[in-house]
């Protein structure tokens, strides 16, 4: 009886989990093909996802994952977490408790109990991380989250989520045999029920508890007459794993009074209503129920004709019961054979019985064989869901980057102008501080004060870069934010799209100088931490190039301020040549620093000549204009038509 009570914990709160009205499936697949927008489907799939006890898991499967998907990109918390339930529920379905539960916990964070817009995933979720916890028999564990629930649903007055959730507790009573417990848990979720489908929902699943209750305090007829309301209620709301635990209950109160037609009858009508939600695993429990129920009755014939159809894969209805299925699992395999064995030896076919013992011999063996290979296949399926998810994020990242177009190209210009012109004033002030201070450099206190002009002069563009430029720049994001594109063409959504990705990237390069000037000296730790952020951003525009950056810092070495900014120039320069220009597919940044430092940018891609003297533009002519300012040597190597491109920075030998 243990066994059945924890089996019925997990369903009565499963099924209760769901507040949607039941409506019929084919009209909800309708509205998904129907819809013209990724926020039409997403709604649609959601609406179907909200009846998910009545779907087969392969629907559901092939639903769960799109919904979450497509909830991740409206960035709504209310859509991610009703996505989120969606797909946590298809794992709970599978059998994938941990996964479901790791899930939960990378979503809850982001919502809360009393705001009005994530609440209702917010209660899903904790509600379905304790049914996975309990799953696990981690009783303690789920009662944890349950208390919770129930305290946070009374503060805030939704009766709703308080009777669930006292129901739930409840079950958890029963399972640990605590009738009495679980019936004062009942007694309070019957107090919060209110009026709706919602409601009735949830008042089905508490009066099939009331009967487990009754029946383990033996008081049958109480039992009878809760568990006939049960059936009445569940099949009323249309929900099919309620309907199909009362009648389980329904048999078994029928065969313990020994009404053996009214235990049959229950027993068809549940295997029936297994059958329209799919989920094989329940369908073998429950003729495994069938065949229990004939031996107790004594009806061995039944046994032996509903195995051996079972194990040759037919399965005749003993009152239309028309479902063709082979029963290849051993475990299962098992089952029927110990059956069907007892039903031969009470029928004294010792012949049968005897070719039956050898099967369950065969069979036995084949168990032990594949048992020892089951966490392996476990293994295997989660990393073929992960590749899955993979696939999927790919695919949508290849659409964004084919929609792009060439009309933020002006847009773009523009920015690198400002920025332009700003290092040119930027460069002019620099030059004139270094002849200031070549002049004055023998003179001690004409160096002294150089030195305090350089720093007012290095902070004052620190603070004109953030409190004029950077103050404009933002506030073009910001505008940009306010225009609507509803009623702009693709095209114009395109440019729109481009102009606040150019924006951002300009106060990206912003940040970078302010970085540098307002800063007297930096460390090469700190440089390298810079420059791992700006890759980190160059991730999403180059998803098939990998950057692998490597870390050998034994002494940590100080540059000047000017120096350390002209060393991130060079080598945002190396590495942008190398995306845009090589036709790579792996890039190596190493820098190392023991008594002296150098960094070296590295490609896989068609390589360049290693003469540089002669190669032209700006950005190369640029970088050794950088590193002779800062006394240091720059050098390439690579050969047309070999393997790569090496630049290599470090300071030049006294």
């Amino acid at each position: 009886m243990g066994k059945r009570l924890i089996y019925c914990f997990f369903f009565t709160i499963v099924t209760c989990m769901t507040f949607g009205q039941s409506v019929e499936l084919n009209s909800l697949r309708t509205k998904i093909y129907q819809a013209k927008t990724d926020l039409e489907r997403l709604n649609a799939i959601l609406a179907l996802c909200e009846v998910h006890y009545n779907i087969p898991r392969d629907t559901l499967d092939k639903y769960a994952y799109e919904a979450y998907s497509l909830a991740l990109q409206t960035k709504n918390d209310s859509l991610i977490s009703l996505g989120a339930f969606a797909k946590a529920q298809d794992y709970y379905r599978w059998g994938w408790l941990d996964s479901a539960v790791v899930l939960i916990d990378g979503v809850l964070p982001r919502l809360a109990f009393d705001n009005k817009a994530t609440s209702e995933g917010y209660f899903k979720l904790m509600r379905l991380k304790a049914i996975s916890k309990g799953g696990r028999m981690d009783y303690l564990g789920a009662l944890d989250i349950l208390y919770q629930l129930v305290k946070e649903a009374e503060s805030i007055g939704d009766l709703l989520n308080l009777s669930i959730n006292q129901n739930s507790i409840a079950s958890i009573a029963l399972a640990r045999n605590y009738p009495e417990e679980a019936l004062t848990w009942i007694k309070k979720a019957e107090t919060n029920l209110g009026l709706g489908l919602d409601f009735q929902t949830a008042k089905a699943s508490i009066l099939i508890n009331k009967a487990n209750a009754f029946i383990q305090l033996e008081k049958e007829d109480s039992a009878v007459f809760y568990i006939n309301r049960g059936v009445e209620l569940s099949k009323e709301v249309n929900n099919l794993p309620i309907y199909s635990t009362a009648l389980q209950r329904k048999s078994e109160l029928a065969l313990k009074r020994g009404d053996l037609i009214e235990a049959e009858h229950a027993l068809i009508e549940l295997l029936e209503a297994r059958k329209l939600t799919g989920d094989q695993n329940l369908y073998a429990d429950d003729k495994e129920a069938l065949l229990n129920f004939y031996l107790k009755s004594g009806q061995n014939e039944k046994v032996i004709n509903l195995a051996n159809n079972i194990l040759e894969g037919t399965m005749p209805d003993p009152n239309t019961l028309d479902s063709n299925t082979f029963t290849n699992s051993i475990n299962l395999r098992l089952i029927y054979f110990e059956a069907l064995a007892k039903a031969y030896k009470a029928s004294g076919n010792l012949q049968k019985y005897q070719e039956t013992l050898e099967q369950i011999i065969k069979a036995k063996d084949v168990f032990y064989t594949i048992n020892s290979e089951r966490a392996l296949a476990e293994l295997q399926t989660q990393y073929e869901l992960q590749q899955k998810e993979n696939t999927i994020i790919q695919q949508q990242l290849d659409l964004i980057r084919r929609q792009r177009l060439v009309y933020g190209t002006l847009a773009t210009m523009a920015i690198f102008i400002l920025l332009a012109a700003l290092w040119i004033v930027f460069s002019k002030r620099q030059e004139k501080i270094q002849r200031v201070k070549f002049q004055e450099e023998e003179k001690f206190k004409g160096k002294k004060l150089i030195l305090e002009a350089k720093e007012q002069e290095r902070k004052r563009i620190s603070s004109d870069l953030h409190d004029n430029l950077g103050a404009f720049a933002a506030s073009i994001t910001s505008n940009l934010e306010y225009i609507k594109s509803d009623h702009l063409d693709d095209l114009g959504k395109t440019a729109l799209r481009e102009l606040q990705l150019n924006s951002r990237s300009m106060i990206s390069e912003l940040n970078d100088t302010i970085w540098a000037l307002k800063n007297d000296s930096l460390r090469l730790t700190a440089l390298s931490d810079r420059l791992k952020l700006y890759l980190q951003r160059l991730n999403s525009s180059y998803p098939k190039i990998q950057i692998n950056f490597y870390e050998e810092i034994m002494e940590d070495k100080t540059l000047p301020s000017a120096e350390a900014f002209n060393l991130f120039r060079i080598l945002q320069e190396a590495i942008n040549n190398a995306l845009r220009h090589s036709d790579c597919k792996l890039i190596t940044i190493s820098l190392k620093c023991h008594q002296s430092w150098s960094v070296e940018v590295k490609d896989d891609g068609r390589g360049i000549n290693s003469d540089t003297t002669n190669l032209s533009g700006n950005g190369l002519e640029n970088m050794k204009k950088r590193a002779k300012t800062s006394g240091w040597s720059i050098s390439w190597q690579g050969i047309i038509g070999d393997t790569g491109t090496s630049v290599r920075i470090e300071p030049t030998a006294n």
